[in-house]
């Protein structure tokens, strides 16, 4: 069953996405078991985010990169050779404390290093009404053609161009 905003061809693409995902980290985590604790655990994580999204909808997606993203670090810091991280856990708990951060990695000369991994994504903002106005009030020189379409992300794509340049987008 698939949630009612995602069709059945990218039910397909998502399943083939997430696949391909966990054969690359699966792959890269089974090669060295003794050096990543808790692989199994991240990769669940994703796991459980994608299906998420495909029974309750694309809304759930942030979860989806957040997992992917502690794929990406994981893959980084078990890559990394100076100093090479003869250990990482994933969620391990903090000393004298309840709360548990994304990665600990360690090396044999006794350097940790605490990684928190934050997937930064911006509320995509409609701004449709400005870029009407733009065009009504000729914003545009002459010699250029902006053409949008309100129906396909017109006025998120707008906001997207002018919100770094302007304080009132």
């Amino acid at each position: 069953m698939s949630a009612i905003d995602i069709n059945a061809g990218e039910v397909e693409r998502i399943a083939s996405y997430a696949a391909e995902v966990e054969e690359f980290y699966r792959r890269e985590f089974d090669s060295q078991p003794a050096r990543f604790l808790n692989a199994k655990k991240l990769l669940q994580r994703f796991d459980r985010a994608i299906m998420s999204m495909l029974s309750d909808g694309r809304s759930l997606i942030a979860a989806v990169d957040e997992a992917h993203n502690e794929l990406c670090v994981a893959g980084q810091l078990l890559a990394n050779t100076d100093p090479r991280f003869t250990l990482l856990e994933y969620e391990p708990l903090i000393t004298d404390c309840a709360k548990s951060i994304d990665f600990r990695a360690g090396t044999d000369g006794g350097v940790t290093l605490y990684v928190d991994v934050k997937t930064i994504k911006p509320e995509p903002t409609d701004r449709w009404d400005q870029f009407q106005k733009a065009v009504t009030e000729g914003w545009f020189p002459k010699n250029a053609r902006v053409t949008l379409s309100e129906n396909g992300l017109g006025g998120e794509l707008w906001h997207n161009m002018v919100a770094a340049a302007s304080q009132d987008a």
